[in-house]
This record gives C-alpha cells, structure tokens and sequence, in this order.
C-alpha cells in the first residue's frame, strides 16, 4: 500500500511537471484551456484517490490573493476602453486559480515545496529539448550559430528563455544533491541564447550567481565574502568569454543597446528605444487615470505600434489598473517577502533561495508583463506554500 501511495505521488509529480512545461509549449493553441483543465482533473482524481475520495478543500492566502486580484479584473471591465479585454484577463486568471488550487491541495498536505522547484528544473529542460525536436536540431542549431533569435511559433521569445534561464538556476542548485540536474544546464543554456531576451541573460547570470552561494555559504563570514567575490569574478569572465561567442551575438546586441541607454553612451536600438516610449506612454496615461486606471489588459488601447502590452508589468498595472490594481497584486510579494524576513532563521538554504527567485522576478517584472503569465503564479503557488510551511514549523516549535 505505501508502494502504491508513492508511485501515485511520482506520477502526480510526473503530471505537474507536464502541466508547468504545457504552460510555455501550448502557449499559442487555442485548446490550452482544455489540455491545462485535463490534466488538473488527471491530477485532481489521483489525489483523490490516495485520499479514499475523502478530501478536505483547503484555501489560504494564495486563494484570497490571486482571487482579489481576478475580481477586480473582472469589475475593471465596468470602466474599460475595451470591457471584452478586461474580462478575458479576469477569467485567465481565474482559470489559472483553479489549475493552481488542484496542485495546492495536493502538495500542501506533502511539504514538497522543493519537489515543485525541481519540476520547473526538469520542465524547463524538457521544454529546451522540445524546442530542438520541434523546430529541427538543425534549425536550432543555425539559429544559435548566427545568432538569429528563436521564432515564436510556441510563445513569445522573452518567455521561453526566461522559463529556461530558471531551469538553469535550479539545475545549478539542485545538481549538488544529484548530479542528473546537470544534464539541463546545455539546452537550457542554448534556448537561451536563442531566444535573444537580454532578460534571460541576466536572470541567468544574477540566479547562478545567488544559486552558487547559497550553497556554498559558510559561518565564516569572511570565507563568505571571499567566496562572494570568487564566484562573482569567475562568472563574471565566463559570462564575459560566452557572450563575446557567435552564439551569443544577438544577446550581445541587444545588450549593448540596454548599456547605452542606461549609460547615455552609444547608440540605443529599435528594441530598446520602443520599449522606452512604451513606459513614457504608459506612465502619462497613469497621470491621467491613477486611481483604477483604463481597465485590466487594455494596454492595447493606448495603440502602441500593434503591440497590446506595455513590456513592463509596473507600468502596465499603473496604467491599466491604477493604484489599486497595482497594490492588490503587488501585495503578494509583500506578503511573501515580509514573512521571509519574518522568519528567516528557519529553512535556511531553501528560504535563501526562495527569496533571491522573488527577488529576480521583481526584476523581471521591469521588462516584461507577467500579471496573466501561468508561470508566475505557478512560482508564486510555491512561494506561498513555502510561507505556509514555514508557519506550521513555527506554530509546532512553540508549541513544543
């Protein structure tokens, strides 16, 4: 019996990992509804079943959370340039909500907060290695070498390489316990340079760095800061020696566009430059809306060159959303980052990490628009499982 009840969680733990590698591979099919409702309810039936059907619904902050923030998507159509938009956005969220609510009711009950972090390292290197079977090893392969970006055929570039740039963080992490998570680091490591995000790139390189250290911390705190400075040189010149590689030409462009723009020397490019006016038209409508904003999802309506986002999630939710829209959702980080600190001394290393991965989506957050992105409240399902872990060990200790 206790056989059987571990072989249900692996093939549960198989189904999540498929469920989170589904969100970037079904990006663009219009049945991604249907595949992520399928394999929730694949999910929900063998839970279920280990229970004898006998289960208790559980909701948290997450739920409160995530819920406050779809109402108000939903109500926000009720002053929107386009209601139909803020809808949608309303009920994605809410349909991601009933996903993630599946995967919490199992996983709060096992702890397995770091089972669900090596699912994004193994979903993502299944997704990199998707990426050569689908568009052709050769494809990939000519791509890389002249540094063309990947075209977008399953989702959007900046997305791809982001889930892989995580992949590759906590393959770092996790190969110290076993060495098979090395495996991922190549393809991930690939996509990456394939999908030209300049966001990736650095997401890669700050998360190696912190992945690297927390592992390798010490009581000492002067061997910490020596190996501080020793992990930030060597990746610095590797990364240094990498990007100056053909494989990583298109980064490297677009990377020195992102330098002169914040160093005011050198010539800005077209990416960059679009991406600048597109913060300026989303902070003057802000200046004009900043209470509830033009209505969730309705950055297409500010008819930026045929783009329906803002490319920033700050701005974005300022101008769509207003002030308010802004808290609520930004409130989830709070909430996570307060009890972090709250209780820092207990889960060291995982609550380390945890924290720089929240850190790096916050930063992340400032090139891209993630307030509907599946991946984000996949991480953030973990996070708030970590809060909630870290709770009970509290409440257990002072009881004791």
């Amino acid at each position: 019996m206790v056989t059987f009840t571990i072989k249900k969680d692996a093939i549960i733990n198989a189904l999540t990992m498929l469920l989170f590698a589904s969100f970037v591979i079904f990006d663009n099919s219009p049945y991604i509804s249907l595949i992520l409702f399928c394999i929730s309810v694949v999910i929900f039936i063998i839970h279920a079943s280990k229970k004898a059907y006998k289960i208790s619904v559980r909701f948290g902050p997450y739920h409160y959370f995530v819920l406050a923030f779809s109402v108000y998507s939903l109500a926000s159509a009720l002053w929107a340039n386009n209601p139909s938009w803020s809808i949608q956005k309303g009920v994605t969220i809410f349909e991601i909500l009933v996903c993630m609510s599946i995967l919490y009711l199992h996983y709060s009950e096992n702890e397995s907060v770091s089972v669900l972090l090596k699912t994004v390292a193994i979903g993502g290197t299944f997704i990199a290695v998707y990426c050569f079977c689908f568009f052709g090893i050769g494809t990939m392969i000519n791509w890389i070498i002249s540094g063309t970006n990947i075209e977008g055929e399953i989702t959007n570039q900046n997305t791809l390489g982001i889930v892989c740039a995580f992949a590759f963080i906590l393959s770092v992490f996790y190969m110290y316990e076993n060495k098979w998570y090395a495996i991922g680091l190549i393809p991930c490591l690939l996509v990456v340079a394939a999908s030209t995000s300049r966001k990736a790139l650095i997401l890669l390189a700050f998360g190696t760095i912190a992945a690297l250290l927390i592992r390798s911390e010490s009581k000492n705190p002067i061997y910490t800061l020596l190996k501080l400075i020793g992990v930030v040189i060597v990746v610095g010149i590797l990364l240094g020696i990498i990007i100056k590689l053909n494989i990583f030409s298109g980064v490297n462009e677009r990377m020195k566009g992102l330098i002169a723009l914040i160093s005011g020397v050198g010539e800005i490019d077209n990416s960059t430059n679009l991406r600048r006016m597109m913060i300026a038209k989303g902070l003057k409508q802000f200046s004009k809306t900043p209470l509830v904003g033009i209505g969730i999802g309705n950055a297409g309506t500010l008819e930026i060159k045929g783009y329906n986002y803002l490319h920033n999630n700050y701005v974005e939710l300022l101008a769509c959303g207003g002030i308010v829209g802004f808290l609520i959702y930004y409130s989830m980080y709070f909430y996570i980052i307060a009890n972090l600190v709250k209780y820092r001394k207990y889960e060291g290393k995982l609550s380390k990490l945890i924290f720089c991965l929240v850190m790096l989506i916050l930063m992340m957050d400032y090139g891209a628009v993630n307030y509907y992105d599946k991946a984000t409240y996949f991480y953030l399902l973990i996070f708030f499982l970590h809060i909630r872990n870290l709770k009970e060990k509290v409440r257990i200790v002072q009881e004791a």
